[in-house]
């Protein structure tokens, strides 16, 4: 069962598709079954490709679903387990988590979900500011996978075009930046 994946959707008239990414490897090989298209790199599987999701569920979010529920993992297993292929677990939380700076120089360190990050030092930030570190083995809104933890800016999660650091003291230490107000 695989715990680190990104799913993201894909709607064009007359073609959707749900894809199920794993890392961010060159694909050098392709195997179809039915609806579902495996990547590979070698012997490495890259990402599924589930066409036609539309017919079975309905999804209203393009691009990145950074937390999906329980029913759809339940919906998406049953399709990869009918294909012979691993399922995925069930998250209980995004892969972007809240950190408190805790130092500033030499280099930047971030305290996120009880471990120390450290980072390029950033300008405006400063000891106890909150942040929104995604971290590593995730994907960005914009389809990039991450290697290492990454503080995130506005326009990493699509809320703007704007490059500054996402800095929201009102967030509580270890938070789930996707899980806030549930």
């Amino acid at each position: 069962m695989r715990k680190e994946y990104g799913i993201f959707y894909h709607y064009q008239k007359n073609d959707d598709r749900l894809i199920i990414a794993f890392n961010d490897l060159e694909i050098t090989r392709k195997d179809k079954k039915n609806d579902v298209e495996i990547n590979y790199h070698d012997k490495e599987v890259v990402n599924y490709t589930i066409y036609h999701i539309n017919k079975i569920m309905k999804i209203h979010i393009e691009g990145l679903i950074s937390l999906p529920n329980e029913e759809m993992i339940n919906v998406i297993n049953s399709l990869l387990l009918k294909e012979g292929l691993e399922t995925l677990k069930v998250k209980d939380h995004s892969d972007y988590q809240i950190g408190i700076v805790k130092e500033i120089e030499p280099s930047l360190i971030v305290e996120c979900d009880g471990t120390l990050l450290k980072f390029n030092l950033d300008d405006k930030l400063k000891v106890n500011d909150k942040v929104v570190v995604a971290k590593a083995h995730s994907f960005l809104f914009d389809g990039r996978y991450l290697k290492e933890d990454h503080l995130c800016t506005y326009k990493d999660l699509e809320i703007s075009e704007s490059l500054d650091l996402i800095i929201d003291n009102s967030l509580s230490e270890k938070d789930d930046f996707f899980m806030m107000g549930e």
